[in-house]
């Protein structure tokens, strides 16, 4: 049995492959666990786009103006096979239990990828009440 720190590395295929794995795993935390399939799979392309966008854009003020423009509604649209309606029905959603918040997403689901990685420390903190 392994005492003390354990890490596990996760490889994954693509930034969208990342986006989704990394909404799995924080399915249970508020407000993603209110979240069925398609929504998550709309949210792990819009997270995919918003940081496509964020490595080309120097005002950050800018980058939630591009999230949720025309050309990456289509795109989202397109990836998960919704209508327009089916979109802004998924906006809304995420705009009523925060996903969206002031106008973009909700900075604590968005991790810090940096050189193409993401490093996340867990720490479990268990009080026994038995």
């Amino acid at each position: 049995m392994v005492k003390g720190n354990s890490s596990i590395n996760l490889t994954c295929s693509s930034l969208l492959d990342f986006y989704k794995k990394w909404l799995l795993f924080i399915k249970p935390l508020e407000p993603i666990s209110k979240l069925g399939t398609k929504p998550m799979e709309a949210l792990a392309v819009l997270l995919t786009k918003r940081y496509e966008i964020s490595k080309g854009v120097t005002e950050p003020k800018l980058i939630p103006q591009l999230l949720f423009s025309v050309e990456t509604r289509n795109c989202v649209m397109e990836s998960i096979e919704t209508s327009k309606a089916g979109y802004y029905n998924l906006i809304s959603l995420f705009k009523s239990i925060g996903v969206i918040q002031n106008g973009d997403l909700n900075r604590r689901i968005i991790p810090d990828i940096s050189n193409n990685k993401f490093t996340l420390l867990v720490a479990f903190n268990i009080n026994e009440t038995d």
